[in-house]
């Protein structure tokens, strides 16, 4: 789904505000189009790291025995209080970002 919103949110700045965007960015079409050619990759890997994490919630799914939406929840939620909120905390810290929602 993440994958989904990045390319519809590329094609939609793309077509729509590219010139806007430009223009505060102080970059010219030329400069826009000289740009690395290799842009792509970053969005593949995205995509195959992705991949990856639902692979790994999966078997985590499965070891845990998560087979209701209740379980599901709990896995997640234990989950993303032992892992991913901590790792967000701490990006929040070093950017001087504390105050800010963790669910940004």
């Amino acid at each position: 789904m993440r994958d989904c919103l990045l390319a519809a949110g590329g094609l939609w700045y793309d077509l729509l505000f590219s010139k806007q965007w430009m223009a505060l960015e102080h970059m010219s079409a030329a400069q826009a189009s000289s740009t690395n050619p290799v842009w792509i990759w970053p969005f593949i890997l995205t995509f195959l790291l992705n991949l990856l994490i639902a692979f790994v919630l999966a078997q985590v799914c499965i070891w845990r025995n998560a087979n209701t939406a209740w379980r599901g929840a709990v896995v997640g939620a234990i989950l993303w209080l032992g892992i991913v909120g901590p790792i967000v905390y701490t990006t929040y810290m070093y950017e001087n970002a504390v105050g800010a929602t963790i669910c940004d």
